[in-house]
């Protein structure tokens, strides 16, 4: 959720990961009164734009979870952004400030919506207490040495030293909260997450041997335990040929936003027809989705399948049949817009056949 009251930042300069800067400490204890000079005031340090830090999470599931991360990282770095770690599931992307917020929905749409979180964090403040701590933990610096240079005596110039060390430390560790800070301002942080669709039909009873390869079936074509041969068809519009050269494998197409179709020719054992086919599909995998439909796409007969989830998907199967051979059409859509923009295309390709 984005903070109230945020203000737009400016871009700043990208530099180095932070160290954790500890207060000053009691440098001034080994100085004389009269050598310490005055603390300046955060309204003594120039006046600048506020420097603000978005931060986003984003959740989504994929038909190809490492292709969508892919697609994440190349849109980060077209905007000026990289990579900040990545793993089996994930992304962090840091991308400049002043394109995030414009550019945070183009990541949200490279797959289907779980979730998604913006917040915004003014980090101006926390900027000019680091510039200030550096200003007076340098300047007590310089005043230390001074009196190292000047002292006679043993005794203080060994609590001097230490001084002197533990001080330089301080700065150190302050320069690094101080790169931190200004890298924050500059690249605002995403972090991408990819699900794959699950979707799980194992384990039902199937009292009739012959219809047990339904419940091999799946959303995607992550599974190829169904046996057959490819059913070439026509390629709907918005979509591409895979060109799989196996002939084990169904054919299959795809669109650039996840949607797929792909086909298969089974035997058709038991001897039915169209509709007998798409009637045991919809009782048996029916059961586990929102909602099912069926309908007609000239000899073929359709069942559109959609999912319970917050942003469902839908899977259509088409069954047609002749005597030997049963043919069988299944397409997914990640999502309403992606049904949306291709079902009418797939069921003009049924309403014409195999090629």
């Amino acid at each position: 959720m984005e903070a109230e009251g945020a203000v737009e930042p400016q871009p700043m300069f990208a530099m180095a990961p932070p160290a954790p800067a500890p207060a000053l400490g009691m440098a001034k204890s080994a100085m004389r009164k009269e050598d310490v000079a005055s603390e300046p005031m955060a309204a003594d340090l120039p006046q600048q734009k506020r420097m603000v830090f978005h931060e986003g999470w984003i959740s989504l599931k994929s038909t190809e979870p490492p292709a969508t991360l892919d697609s994440a990282t190349s849109m980060a770095a077209s905007l000026g952004g990289y990579v900040e770690s990545r793993d089996a599931g994930s992304v962090v992307l840091r991308i400049p400030v002043e394109v995030f917020r414009a550019n945070f929905d183009r990541f949200v749409a490279l797959g289907t919506l779980v979730s998604k979180e913006l917040k915004t964090e003014d980090i101006t403040d926390q900027f000019l207490d680091t510039e200030l701590r550096l200003r007076v933990a340098k300047e007590t610096l310089d005043r230390l040495q001074t009196l190292l240079a000047e002292s006679k005596d043993q005794n203080e110039k060994l609590r001097l030293l230490q001084e002197i060390q533990r001080l330089s430390q301080q700065i150190e560790l302050d320069e690094s909260r101080k790169r931190e800070l200004l890298k924050k301002a500059s690249y605002s942080r995403l972090t991408l997450s990819v699900q794959p669709f699950i979707f799980d039909n194992a384990g039902q009873e199937e009292p009739i041997g012959a219809f047990q390869w339904i419940h091999q079936l799946m959303p995607t074509r992550q599974n190829e335990s169904v046996t057959g041969e490819a059913l070439e068809m026509k390629i709907p519009q918005g979509f591409v040929d895979l060109e799989l050269d196996d002939d084990e494998l169904p054919w299959a197409a795809a669109a650039s936003d996840g949607a797929e179709i792909w086909a298969r020719e089974l035997k058709n054992n038991p001897k039915g027809d169209a509709e007998f086919w798409i009637e045991a599909l919809r009782i048996r995998l029916g059961k586990t989705f929102a909602k099912a439909e069926v309908s007609s796409a000239g000899s073929w007969k359709v069942l559109q399948l959609t999912s319970f989830d917050a942003v469902p998907y839908t899977w259509l199967l088409a069954t047609r049949s002749n005597h030997c051979e049963l043919q069988l059409v299944e397409a997914f859509f990640p999502g309403p817009p992606s049904k949306e923009t291709h079902l009418s295309a797939v069921l003009s390709v049924l309403q014409e056949g195999s090629k």
